[in-house]
């Protein structure tokens, strides 16, 4: 009664990481073992994912990287494969300007004998989303 208890529960608020928080999302592969056993359990947890992985998609801000990386890996556990979102999120990217006026004057500087390797040099400005 006490698992069953525990199951409804995470069920019901897998989806609140105030109550069930984003360091905890390593553990529940358990509860998703047990959930598995009960085809209602598994649907129940699925059809919430798949409303978070819409709501996702249609840009609403309210979700949260970590809830939709929560959700993907439930879904991932439960289905056994992954699932694919137009706008995945980036959650493993490293964003950050560079100025490379900074390196190539620090390249000429370092090696002013040879100050002409760079005069091929072409900076360009890009997106990195694009390549994703």
């Amino acid at each position: 009664m006490a698992i069953e208890q525990s199951l409804n529960y995470f069920i019901d608020h897998f989806d609140d990481l105030t109550k069930i928080p984003p360091e905890f999302t390593a553990t529940i592969i358990p509860y998703l073992r047990n959930i598995e056993a009960s085809k209602n359990q598994t649907k129940e947890i699925l059809r919430k994912c798949k409303s978070i992985f819409d709501r996702w998609e249609s840009s609403d801000a309210d979700i949260s990287t970590l809830l939709l990386t929560r959700c993907l890996e439930i879904w991932s556990c439960i289905k056994g494969e992954e699932y694919f979102l137009e706008n995945e999120p980036l959650t493993n990217l490293i964003i950050e300007e560079v100025d490379a006026g900074n390196y190539t004057q620090k390249f000429r500087t370092k090696y002013s004998d040879s100050g002409s390797a760079l005069d091929n040099l072409i900076l360009e400005e890009v997106e990195v989303r694009d390549f994703l």
